[in-house]
């Protein structure tokens, strides 16, 4: 497999290209990005979805199916995602490679054409804008899909708590904030958003697929084609990450729901993240065996000691998220158990902070991460998921040459990575008819 990366368009668009021949379906990601443009998360959310309604060419979602279905199956998905204000919006085509198509069909440049047709050329009404019944529609779906969260209660503790850790960040918003603009929105605003934001674009594109030359051609001639449309823009070199400053105090959560098994969230703020200043690739490392020591593998000490030893929780593991600097834990457990299973979770780290690792348990939790890696080039998602964003960020290792590095880690590595690591919130979801109730210590 060979990554590379492609400027195209005078450097308005980086392609990062994944050649291989290991699957039958191509996978290709495009996503705009508008830095002159104050980007709103409630109306991106509303608008991708507005626009995946219809177009001028193909006005309803049927016949948006039906055309996809003639494609060989092609499957469009939308694509949203954002790291503190670097904001990116777009969609992903997945579909049959060329080479085991029987009549010549270019799937590629069909795909790149109804990508074009949806973002360029929406369905208006006759005063120019967005048609009303689709945003009140997807308004309603966004608001439906947050109020939903309350139906798995585990994702929902996890979201609250990071909610928590995150409020009064910078383009960061809740869901009450989320739901109280998404109930204001209109579609003259969404429309003027809609028109500003793709003014001018700058463009990321991840391929997976066996001919790379073609799918390079193909992005370059759609790119051609929308610059009648928007003003291209050349991307930055790399993007940054400018992480908040350390918590000072820990944000306290609870909400009461119809559940027989209480849910407890952690959030740790961590001072290291892909594209942050003052963060080595070394760190990024360091963290990851930190987390599979603490909760992320079956050999962890939350695993072994907090759920298997102690009997506190029916699971409890740990997640670290190189992106945003925040590492996490969540357990389900029994409403009489909440303090004293927090108390021993925060005392596992403690002691991870003390240097109490042995070489068996820093063995296993290298030796988790290192197969994890190798099952990378197992899925198309999983290979975009690990290269796209670590190349607009600046930082080229594979996955076998980071896996390496994560193998060379020591027991002095962690203990210094966990030194820095701040607790900040914590959220419940208890069993008891009660308000929800916010708190700090």
């Amino acid at each position: 497999m060979r990554v590379e990366e492609i400027e195209l368009c005078g450097g308005a668009c980086r392609m990062i290209c994944t050649q291989t021949d290991k699957f039958k379906r191509s996978s290709l990601t495009l996503l705009a990005c508008n830095f002159s443009c104050e980007v709103d998360r409630v109306k991106n959310a509303v608008l991708l979805d507005v626009l995946l309604r219809g177009c001028e060419k193909y006005r309803t979602i049927g016949s948006i199916n039906r055309h996809l279905d003639m494609l060989y199956s092609t499957n469009v998905s939308l694509r949203r995602t954002g790291y503190y204000g670097n904001s990116f919006f777009g969609a992903n085509l997945d579909y049959l490679d060329s080479s085991y198509t029987y009549d010549g069909t270019d799937l590629e440049a069909a795909g790149l054409d109804l990508i074009g047709e949806l973002f360029f050329h929406p369905l208006l009404d006759v005063d120019g804008m967005l048609l009303e019944s689709y945003v009140e529609q997807e308004k309603q779906n966004l608001v439906s899909a947050v109020n939903s969260r309350v139906n798995n209660p585990k994702a929902l503790a996890h979201s609250r708590c990071r909610e928590l850790l995150r409020m009064g960040e910078r383009g960061f918003i809740g869901d009450e904030e989320l739901l109280a603009r998404a109930e204001k929105l209109d579609r003259a605003e969404l429309t003027r958003y809609y028109r500003e934001l793709f003014s001018s674009c700058s463009f990321v594109c991840f391929y997976v697929g066996s001919a790379t030359d073609a799918a390079v051609a193909h992005v370059s001639a759609f790119l051609e084609d929308i610059s009648r449309y928007t003003t291209l823009r050349k991307l930055p070199e790399r993007f940054f990450v400018d992480l908040p400053t350390m918590p000072e105090r820990v944000k306290r959560g609870t909400l009461a729901l119809d559940v027989s098994q209480c849910k407890l969230s952690l959030a740790y703020r961590v001072p290291f993240a892909l594209g942050a200043e003052h963060t080595e690739l070394q760190d990024i490392c360091a963290m990851k065996v930190l987390d599979a020591l603490l909760g992320g593998s079956t050999s962890s000490k939350l695993f072994t000691v907090v759920r298997e030893e102690m009997g506190l929780c029916y699971y409890c593991s740990s997640s670290y998220s190189a992106y945003y600097g925040v590492l996490s834990v969540d357990c389900g457990i029994d409403s009489s158990d909440l303090e004293t299973a927090e108390r021993e979770i925060d005392a596992q780290l403690e002691l991870i902070k003390q240097g109490s690792i042995t070489e068996t348990e820093l063995e296993n939790a290298k030796r988790y991460l290192i197969f994890g890696y190798g099952e990378i080039d197992d899925s198309p998602q999983e290979i975009e998921g690990y290269y796209m964003w670590r190349r607009l960020f600046g930082e080229y290792t594979t996955h076998d040459e980071f896996a390496e590095m994560m193998n060379s880690v020591t027991a002095a590595d962690v203990v210094r990575v966990a030194r820095k690591i701040v607790k900040g919130a914590a959220y419940t979801v208890v069993g008891r008819a009660e308000d929800e109730a916010w708190e700090a210590e």
